[in-house]
């Protein structure tokens, strides 16, 4: 069965990314977006990390009111997700990741060193909370200031869900539409669309035959091309133009 896939302009392409938004539940971000920015359990084990020191403080001095201990406010700031109370074990686990979180071991300023502290700490709250293990990773965009992290639960997602994650929230990939009518050009191409997360055209025409169910040979791919401004030599001499040749 041949298909016929036309890509659609790169500054037109719609990345799936916040109408199926739920295919990426369980991911957290650093910075948080849109919906993540709600999430109660990335809200509240970030309450008990910033808070953990302060909140131990006070009720050492008898000056916490609402709470006798710091296991008591952990469990009901960021309880367990099976509503079980916190073993000894585990609350020792929260102040090493606050430890982490707050104090960073870094000789000097070591950036990364910092930031990986600082993750680790919340990667190991929110495995303390759901009983999962979670990981982090940087992504980035193709433009300056396109970053982020993600926290994700480390069996639930492979390397390459992270690398599709990255791609659909900076749109990265490209959007191609599909018919199995051949046109007499490739501007008559009118179908279904599908997002692909790679650029190069054999992997684009793997995903877009496995979307199918036909063989990537099968797939006639019409890729995008911007028209450029062409420069032609001038006909001014250079004294015009202050040069010497």
């Amino acid at each position: 069965m041949a298909l016929y896939a036309r890509q659609i302009s790169p500054s037109e392409q719609t990345s799936p990314f916040w109408d199926s938004a739920e295919t990426w539940d369980g991911i957290f971000l650093y910075e948080p977006v849109r919906k993540y920015a709600v999430d109660p359990h990335y809200k509240s084990i970030l309450e008990v990390l910033q808070n953990y020191f302060d909140v131990s403080h006070d009720i050492a001095d008898s000056r916490c009111g609402e709470y006798d201990s710091i296991a008591e406010y952990i469990n009901d700031v960021s309880p367990r997700q099976d509503n079980n109370q916190y073993t000894e074990e585990q609350l020792t686990g929260w102040e090493d990741a606050a430890k982490s979180y707050n104090f960073p071991k870094a000789d000097g300023y070591n950036p990364y060193s910092r930031i990986y502290d600082e993750m680790w700490g919340i990667c190991k709250a929110l495995s303390l909370v759901s009983g999962e293990e979670f990981d982090w990773k940087e992504i980035h965009g193709c433009c300056q200031g396109e970053y982020n992290r993600v926290i994700y639960p480390e069996s639930r997602f492979s390397e390459q869900d992270i690398k599709n994650f990255e791609c659909e929230f900076f749109n990265l990939g490209t959007e191609w539409c599909v018919t199995d009518e051949k046109p007499d050009s490739p501007n008559e191409i009118c179908g279904g669309c599908i997002y692909c997360h790679n650029t190069d055209i054999d992997s684009i025409r793997r995903e877009i035959a496995e979307c199918f169910e036909c063989e990537p040979g099968d797939i006639h791919l019409y890729s995008y091309h911007e028209k450029t401004v062409c420069y032609f030599e001038s006909e001014q001499d250079e004294e015009e133009f202050g040069m010497e040749m």
